[in-house]
């Protein structure tokens, strides 16, 4: 009896697998999906959910991939099976059992008939969209990008925004931005340097030093620490004040100026360390709160010592349509100067492959020392464009008579959310915008 039972389970497992269902492409682009009935030498008959249809092997197409090895070494065919540990590829070389956890990439790079001739078509051609407008309008031939198979998308972040990722840049690849830049120095280690900082005199350096990187293809994970040090810290991190101060206002009486003196309740989130004084010019019919303030930030900071770590996971989406990573981490920003608070922040990122070009990418994170935009005061009289759109660093309220606190700030919470895109236009430009200054971000990679 008990043989009896292995025999009929042994045959039912037998039966399952033979009607397993398949996935098969035509050149005009019909794709039927059902499992293979009969086979002969020019025809499958394939049982699918509508019904028996039989299939000419001669309009069939396969797909031909691009795999990529952690050695260096990459190879093109068509892969005629998988399983949990190897990918079995057909070569111009032969076939080969390629180990999954050797594979590094994996992408699809066309698609070839049964009788291995490349196709070209409307339905198989994958020609890549090498500028923005290709992609708004449509000017590519050939098929969606979005429809391509891939492992890994073109590219792979080493920042989400302004907060790191355990990932650097391989040896010797340069990253450029309107802001800053990059160098792989080996492919464990990457500086990079806020260039645009050296014209007020903070020469700033950011290593960062990948401790492990393991996994494949499917799913990798990479550890990261890093610093960055500034000579002439201008912080944009806000901390809690509250205080009162004697504002000077002007009148016109009989066409003469008269001043007046009055004391105001002053609660707020201003710049970290700097000198909040009474205005002594302030116009007479100016709203409740412009200009009653003098809010200047400190020179007194100069050097700062930053420290941070970044967790990456990343794993592949279902189908091959790219990855989705995420990012856990933590930093720490240390004036030199003593008697100033240690602004720090945690966050979390993701980023999702839409196509080989396009990421969407978002971030969470716990900051007290940060505004959102939407939060920073407009003041009349802006130092320069970027304060007149974006605001400046800081909020308040005033009163004449009750103290002000921090309950009067509902709206002011520590946690923050970033949210935008990445397309890389080509192989060596990118174009990025995101919610959070700065809006639009350009990089060239080289």
């Amino acid at each position: 009896m008990k043989y009896f039972l292995v025999i009929i389970l042994f045959i039912g497992l037998i039966f399952s697998q033979s009607g397993e269902n398949q996935t098969f492409k035509l050149q005009d682009g019909t794709v039927i999906v059902g499992s293979v009935q009969e086979e002969t030498e020019t025809t499958f008959i394939i049982q699918t959910k509508y019904g028996s249809v039989t299939l000419n092997k001669d309009e069939l197409v396969r797909t031909e991939y691009e795999i990529k090895l952690k050695t260096g070494e990459t190879f093109s065919g068509i892969k005629l099976s998988e399983t949990d540990l190897v990918i079995k590829l057909d070569t111009k070389l032969g076939v080969l059992d390629i180990e999954k956890s050797d594979i590094l990439d994996m992408k699809e790079s066309g698609q070839v008939t049964e009788t291995g001739e490349k196709k070209s078509g409307k339905t198989t051609s994958y020609q890549r969209s090498y500028s923005l407008f290709d992609v708004l309008f449509g000017t590519t031939s050939g098929s969606s990008a979005k429809d391509i198979e891939f492992a890994l998308g073109e590219e792979r972040l080493i920042d989400t925004f302004f907060d790191p990722t355990a990932y650097v840049l391989d040896d010797g690849t340069l990253y450029l931005s309107g802001l800053s830049f990059a160098f792989g120095l080996s492919d464990k280690l990457q500086i990079s340097s806020r260039w645009v900082d050296y014209f007020w005199g903070n020469f700033n350096i950011r290593p960062k030093y990948m401790l492990f990187h393991k996994g494949n293809w499917e799913k990798e994970s990479a550890l990261a620490i890093g610093g960055h040090f500034h000579t002439y810290w201008q912080p944009n991190k806000v901390v809690w004040k509250t205080g009162n101060v004697p504002v000077i206002s002007q009148n016109w009486e009989n066409n003469d100026p008269v001043k007046d003196t009055t004391n105001y309740n002053y609660g707020g989130y201003f710049p970290l360390g700097s000198d909040i004084k009474g205005s002594t010019n302030h116009c007479f019919d100016c709203g409740d709160n412009d200009g009653l303030l003098d809010v200047n930030e400190t020179d007194d900071l100069d050097f700062m010592f930053e420290f941070f770590t970044a967790y990456t996971f990343s794993k592949a989406r279902k189908g091959m349509r790219g990855r989705i990573s995420n990012t856990a981490g933590a930093m720490v920003q240390i004036p030199v100067a003593e008697g100033y608070e240690w602004p720090y922040r945690i966050f979390w990122g993701t980023d999702v492959d839409i196509t080989p070009q396009l990421k969407m990418v978002g971030e969470a994170f716990y900051d007290p020392f940060f505004l959102d935009l939407n939060h920073r005061t407009n003041d009349d009289d802006c130092d320069g464009p970027f304060e007149c759109i974006f605001g400046s660093n800081y909020t308040y309220k005033t009163s004449e008579t009750n103290e002000i606190k921090e309950d009067k700030f509902h709206s002011v919470r520590p946690i923050h959310f970033d949210f935008g895109f990445m397309y890389a236009v080509n192989e060596h430009f990118r174009f990025g915008i995101h919610t959070q200054p700065y809006i639009i971000s350009f990089y060239w990679k080289f």
